[in-house]
């Protein structure tokens, strides 16, 4: 990263709405509730998935002893960490991550009166004076690494077949209150090469193009093997689907397109059991894992070894990312 004036970071939610004045504003999670009861549901997910670094099933009702009257719940949160570094870090532990976007704040606009640091120190409360600092805008380098344990967490998570938190065990600034966004510039960090579509194998684009078009319009036959997609799946009975991934599966090209289709018939938020399949199977199951659709719910248990996963993201979605790419 070159060298520059140091900014602030937010990531643009998914689903973010503009307020009734037509101006994009950031809005703390309590506030949230209230205002847009959807993305509400969205972001508290994000305060219920502990981890080894992130314990805090309750944290947003946790009190902030460097600012009057105010709770993790009540306070948008900011990183001095540029994005391109998050992206880097998380390529180095293995995975591809998806284009991101996020705001680009100049700190000189936060209120100090308003604004503290969270420290994120390692073995000290979240609530203890300790874990603070007084916001300084002249003073954020400080905080614009990634911790060494932080990357040490991203390998962890791609070992485990799950999606880290991105910024766990990473310094926040907090701002008691909403932040009106709408002026501030958005930073897009791009996708990594190997996310933005798998190998074609020996299809040319048009073909590949095809056949995205018909799993998206659930036109294909898609477990055939005859078609390079040799796996079994079972969907006669009730939850969880169940999906065997044979010995002839392999790369990321054709097959990996139609296990999109397995995905989107279990259901994006669904979960299904998988078996101990073979290398390839579990290399395509490990693509999924960085891309972002299937996150590892259970470690293999039973004579069969089988393991349960969850259908994090539509499918669908990342389907017509690939051939708006192809179509480049």
């Amino acid at each position: 990263m070159s060298e520059g004036k140091q900014y602030l970071y937010h990531r643009v939610p998914e689903e973010m709405e503009s307020n009734k004045e037509g101006r994009e504003v950031l809005y703390p999670l309590n506030m949230l509730k209230e205002k847009f009861p959807g993305l509400y549901e969205l972001e508290i997910g994000k305060y219920q998935q502990p981890t080894d670094l992130d314990k805090r099933s309750t944290v947003s009702e946790k009190l902030i002893p460097t600012l009057e009257k105010a709770a993790w719940g009540d306070v948008i949160q900011f990183t001095a960490v540029h994005p391109e570094e998050l992206k880097k870090a998380l390529v180095e532990a293995g995975f591809h991550p998806k284009e991101m976007k996020f705001y680009q704040i100049d700190p000189e606009l936060l209120d100090p009166n308003k604004t503290t640091v969270y420290l994120y120190q390692e073995g000290v409360e979240d609530e203890s004076p300790d874990n603070f600092a007084p916001y300084d805008p002249k003073n954020l380098s400080e905080h614009a690494a990634i911790p060494g344990r932080t990357k040490a967490y991203y390998r962890e998570k791609f070992q485990e077949g799950q999606a880290p938190l991105l910024f766990v065990g990473i310094p926040h600034v907090f701002h008691h209150g909403p932040v009106d966004v709408s002026n501030f510039p958005v930073i897009t960090v791009s996708a990594d090469k190997d996310q933005n579509f798998p190998d074609e194998g020996a299809f040319s684009k048009d073909e590949m193009k095809n056949i995205l078009q018909d799993v998206i319009d659930n036109k294909f036959e898609v477990f055939d093997s005859e078609k390079m997609a040799d796996y079994d799946a079972d969907f006669s009975g009730g939850e969880p689907f169940f999906i065997n991934i044979r010995s002839k599966q392999s790369g990321f090209g054709f097959g990996y397109i139609v296990f999109h289709d397995f995905l989107r018939r279990v259901g994006e938020g669904k979960t299904f059991i998988s078996t101990d399949f073979t290398d390839a199977g579990k290399n395509l199951f490990q693509k999924a894992v960085r891309d972002g659709l299937i996150e590892k719910q259970s470690e293999p248990f039973g004579l069969n070894r089988l393991t349960r996963w969850k259908v994090t993201n539509d499918p669908v979605k990342n389907l017509e990312k690939m051939k708006d790419f192809l179509s480049k």
